[in-house]
């Protein structure tokens, strides 16, 4: 039987999320596995030792215990409640900053600890916006045209039209974006950007389709599915994606094979370029004259706290995929 340790928390705004993350990853790992929960929080690093029906906010935390990382003979274990558990895996579920920005990914390469995911490089230049915007450039891979500015820039010059969408350089989830009308709700637009990342992008806002590609990146690389995101509002926001009950999700897709051609041949060269590895989303903008964009990656996607619990009701189930993730990082 493999130790899996699942850490959740952090100290971003997706904290919520990562706990209904790391909950349906424990609920699916099969018999062959036990799994060990640890919280990352301002608080320190504890272990959960309730059951599962308590593994909800805050109140999980009444069960908790210190736990340290340590080395047993040389091989990587926690500690806690006087006992020493060597570690086989961990399977991160933490969101947001300090989860997919690189800094647990190199805490984990550092303790020789295997882990489901994409490694340091390859997470720090997705999760900012602006890096990986920069690399799309270069790879000339097409995207909507951008903008970055810091909120005390005076007399920022946007060389495209409004209306345009605002959002931080970092983080997930659609906090802190908002959409600009015009060139009055700037401001406004700029200073709720700030409240998460002092790095704001701006990017040219159109009509445009919400593709999601889903992926299984292992010795191979293998889509899941091509989603769509329908929801009322402007955007996909915190809002749509979590809390209303009008957005839905069309499996698969509705595109054309043309359409379909492009996204897979867009979606290869970016596993490539970032060494994408375990559950994976790019997602994508297309517009009506099926024109494909590229939006960002998300190495990092929810596990049934939104959409994205679609995807192994669609391909099969949870169980099987962390299954093959796993034995395939032996």
């Amino acid at each position: 039987m493999k130790n899996i340790i699942i850490l959740f928390g952090g100290d971003s705004f997706e904290n919520n999320i990562s706990i209904v993350t790391a909950k349906n990853i424990a609920e699916n790992l099969g018999i062959k596995y036990k799994y060990y929960l640890i919280d990352i929080s301002n608080k320190g690093w504890q272990i959960y030792l309730g059951k599962l029906d308590y593994f909800i906010n805050e109140v999980y935390r009444q069960q908790c215990v210190d736990v340290s990382f340590i080395f047993d003979k040389g091989k990587p274990a926690i500690y806690y409640d006087r006992k020493i558990v060597n570690i086989d895996f961990c399977i991160n579920a933490i969101h947001g900053k300090n989860g997919e920005d690189g800094n647990i990914q190199g805490f984990l390469e550092i303790c020789n600890i295997p882990y489901v995911g994409t490694s340091i490089l390859g997470s720090i230049n997705c999760f900012n916006k602006r890096f990986f915007k920069i690399i799309m450039d270069f790879y000339q891979i097409p995207q909507l045209k951008w903008k970055y500015c810091k909120l005390e820039d005076k007399d920022i010059y946007i060389n495209f039209d409004y209306p345009i969408i605002v959002k931080p350089e970092t983080g997930g989830s659609s906090l802190g974006i908002s959409i600009c009308h015009e060139k009055s709700q700037l401001k406004f637009a700029l200073i709720e950007a700030a409240k998460y990342d002092e790095n704001i992008l701006i990017e040219e806002f159109k009509s445009v389709r919400e593709i999601d590609c889903s992926l299984l990146c292992t010795n191979s690389i293998q889509v899941l599915s091509l989603s769509e995101n329908i929801y009322n509002e402007e955007f996909f926001s915190y809002k749509a994606k979590y809390e209303s009950n009008d957005t839905d999700i069309i499996i698969p897709a509705k595109l054309s094979n043309r359409c379909k051609e492009t996204i897979h041949d867009i979606v290869l060269k970016i596993v490539d370029i970032f060494h994408l590895k375990g559950l994976v989303r790019v997602d994508f903008f297309v517009d009506k004259k099926e024109n494909v964009y590229i939006n960002e990656v998300n190495t990092q996607p929810g596990i049934g706290a939104d959409e994205s619990d679609n995807i192994w009701k669609y391909h099969g189930s949870l169980s099987f995929l962390l299954e093959k993730i796993i034995d395939n990082n032996d």
